[in-house]
């Protein structure tokens, strides 16, 4: 019943696309310049607190470095021993780095760029 009447009011409601169209487009000289909303530092109370992953990005990474370690890929950052748990200030290069083998279109350009070498890329085939 709910449902009846508020579809019967939307539908005897005016139309608002006259918002949305005009005349004749706007000159882009005069739209305006949008201003980014401040956002608060990153602190290391999460770091420190060892809550830098979520459940879910724990098992993330977990399944991420069984599924290298299957593939003979190394990843820096990855201890080479399963058992030895990744200090949680690395977690999140460790898991860039992961995604970087798995997603190469995700690596952005300039990660790229600068690793003209071995020794400067994130991962390495065993």
């Amino acid at each position: 019943m709910y449902c009846a009447r508020r579809f019967a009011r939307d539908a005897a409601a005016r139309t608002f696309s006259s918002v949305f169209t005009l005349d004749e487009p706007r000159d882009p000289a005069t739209w305006p310049t949008p201003t980014p909303r401040p956002v608060p530092k990153f602190t290391l109370d999460v770091l420190a607190l060892g809550n830098v992953l979520s459940a879910l990005g724990k098992d993330l990474l977990d399944m991420v470095c069984s599924r290298a370690q299957q593939q003979g890929i190394k990843i820096q950052g990855i201890p080479d021993d399963p058992n030895v748990e990744i200090p949680p200030e690395n977690i999140v290069e460790v898991l860039q780095n992961t995604m970087g083998v798995f997603f190469p279109t995700l690596v952005p350009p300039a990660a790229t760029a600068g690793a003209n070498t071995t020794a400067d890329a994130p991962v390495t085939s065993a």
